[in-house]
């Protein structure tokens, strides 16, 4: 039998592309730090080494500038520090040029960085969507998925086995199954009660945390069966269904 996997972004396009953007910033920045202090000039004065340079600009700037290379580093590697620098280098960047502009508001350089720290702000909203900063902060890795899963409890039987489910969504879900036998592409039957109607599938083992569970892919499900699981994952939105917060303190921690 053919052992489907469900499709899975190891690392989505727009994270590469944000991140990448951001490795690529302290390059423009240095430049123009440095055109901006006369390094460039022809007549650059022989007595003044690089280092009084850099002192010229400022070891502050400085480090402004070389931050986002380690912050995109960080977000290509799935690095939860990195996901909060981003967040701490946004706020202390907007401020810092904010003061920059009232201090020197015809200063077109300081509006060219303020432009940078619009694209920064930007970008740390795009790393505050749950479907993107979710493998950042999970205690256990995920991945990003094309599903939204929301968390919902209940038992759900695999195998015959039953176990707590802790969170699913149409495409699948994940059991807290800490000694599971199985490797990743191996076929498990699911079944389990949901809204006063059983659902059955034939499920896909997608991936597997040691000692904290596994994530379960439902293959081959019927239109019509998807879209029943669709309403009634829907219709917990109102009731028993809430929107999954970070639990800094559950078992099985990953820490990035």
């Amino acid at each position: 039998m053919k052992k489907e996997r469900r499709r899975r972004h190891k690392r989505p396009l727009s994270i590469i592309i944000v991140a990448s953007i951001l490795m690529l910033l302290p390059f423009y920045n240095i430049i123009g730090l440095l055109a901006r202090a006369g390094f460039f000039r022809v007549q650059w004065p022989a007595e003044i080494t690089f280092l009084d340079t850099l002192e010229i600009i400022g070891y502050y700037r400085l480090a402004l500038s070389l931050a986002p290379f380690l912050i995109g580093t960080g977000l290509l590697l799935v690095r939860r520090w990195a996901w909060w620098m981003l967040l701490a280098y946004s706020f202390v960047l907007l401020v810092t040029n904010v003061f920059f502009i009232a201090s020197e508001p015809e200063a077109i350089y300081n509006w060219s960085a303020l432009i940078q720290t619009a694209l920064i702000c930007g970008f740390m909203l795009f790393f505050l969507r749950r479907d993107i900063s979710a493998p950042y902060m999970k205690m256990y890795p995920r991945g990003w998925r094309y599903q939204l899963r929301s968390s919902i409890h209940i038992p759900v039987s695999i195998d015959n086995q039953t176990f707590q489910t802790r969170d699913i969504s149409s495409a699948g879900l994940y059991a807290l199954w800490t000694n599971c036998p199985h490797t990743p592409g191996d076929s498990v039957k699911v079944e389990f009660e949901l809204e006063d109607q059983t659902f059955s599938f034939e499920g896909g083992v997608a991936t597997i945390v040691a000692g904290h569970g596994a994530g379960i892919a439902f293959r081959n499900v019927q239109v019509k069966d998807r879209k029943r699981l669709s309403s009634a994952l829907s219709h917990l939105d109102g009731h028993k269904r809430h929107t999954e917060p970070l639990n800094w303190n559950e078992s099985g921690a990953n820490r990035a």
